[in-house]
């Protein structure tokens, strides 16, 4: 049973530094992205969705994976103070269905920011050790909450080093896709503009094209939930925007 418990994957990410281009914003250690348990990976198959959510210092990890051929799903929430992570773990109501108790995990993020190492405690007694690795260029699962278009984003020029009458506000639609590679990739609909790059944490950087050139460079800082961002985009002319959307 508690070896079952101790299967659990943690999440953690940390925020990619915004390129030196931009002016620097606030960004604080984000736990938000995929993670592996490093013990034992027979219990992380492609069906495992393991999905954690940083609001602030509160922590919401929610896990779906296979026991037995069985689905369990279990809800964590805790707090992070510094590098230490403390979480009550429960299970789903109808996704416990081998009857196992609830446990606490206490878990320290290493200084690199790719590892959880702690223990896992079973409310009934007993505990072991737990160990976590990141999963590299991990954003939400699969991207997912991100694919699509996004509708009336806003694309804002601000601080033009050379400004032109086309220097103001628009509304653009952007297409979100995912890549081969696991790049998270964005086109301006209806026009040849691509920003490509990798998410890591919360943040997107990405360099962009236009009509097959190099064109700029920028970032976008995505919510906790991945449902909304702002962040800021400059290119090889010194045209420079501010821009923020919802999904």
């Amino acid at each position: 049973m508690l070896q079952a418990i101790l299967s659990i994957t943690v999440l953690t990410m940390l925020a990619s530094p915004v390129p030196a281009l931009y002016a620097q914003p606030s960004q604080a250690a984000s736990l938000t992205g995929p993670w592996v348990h490093s013990a034992d990976p027979n219990f992380h198959t492609d069906d495992s969705k393991v999905i954690v959510i940083q609001d602030g210092n509160q922590v919401t990890m929610t896990q779906t994976y296979k026991v037995s051929g069985r689905w369990v799903t279990a809800v964590c929430h805790g707090s992070i103070s510094g590098q230490d992570l403390r979480m009550a773990f429960n299970w789903a109501p109808g996704g416990n269905p081998f009857g196992y108790a609830d446990a606490t995990l206490n878990l320290k993020v290493s200084s690199d920011g790719n590892h959880l190492d702690g223990t896992i405690t079973s409310n009934t007694g007993g505990s072991q050790e737990s160990h976590y690795s990141r999963v590299p260029g991990g954003g939400p699962a699969d991207l997912a909450v991100i694919v699509g278009t996004w509708k009336n984003t806003d694309h804002i020029h601000q601080g033009c080093r050379v400004v032109e009458n086309f220097c103001k506000a628009y509304k653009i639609d952007l297409l979100f896709s995912k890549e081969p590679s696991g790049a998270l990739k964005a086109q301006l609909v209806g026009q040849q503009f691509f920003m490509v790059g990798y998410l890591q944490g919360q943040t997107w950087n990405f360099s962009t094209t236009l009509n097959g050139k190099a064109h700029g460079n920028g970032y976008f800082e995505f919510s906790p939930d991945f449902r909304s961002f702002k962040g800021e985009f400059t290119d090889v002319n010194g045209h420079h925007v501010v821009w923020t959307g919802k999904k």
